[in-house]
């Protein structure tokens, strides 16, 4: 449901459907995928709005796939706890964090 509110939102804003409501203070000039093109989408509530579900989708499906993962492997709740934690508050940290903490796992059910 997130990607597709995620498209949704991302066609209706490139395609000046809906107008992304500028924060005060600051003019909208289209958008580019350019540095300046992204300030300014990010400087407007619906860029804000848009950028959050990317990340939300993306976080959750890597916390999903860490948490099937670790059951796969047998790791127990505790030691996912804080790594989910992770992915959702800082989604590359958590799932770096998981690359290494299955590591010598992952190889051991390889081998075998």
């Amino acid at each position: 449901m997130l990607c597709f509110a995620y498209v949704a939102m991302l066609v209706a804003l490139l395609t000046q459907m809906v107008d992304p409501v500028p924060v005060s203070g600051f003019e909208q000039h289209g958008f580019s995928y350019s540095i300046e093109g992204l300030l300014q989408l990010f400087l407007s509530d619906g860029g804000i709005v848009l950028g959050w579900t990317h990340y939300l989708a993306f976080d959750l499906f890597a916390g999903l796939w860490i948490a099937r993962d670790a059951d796969a492997k047998d790791f127990a709740r505790w030691v996912q706890v804080p790594i989910l934690l992770a992915t959702f508050l800082a989604g590359p940290l958590g799932l770096f964090i998981w690359l290494i903490v299955r590591e010598k796992r992952a190889r051991k059910s390889a081998a075998a």
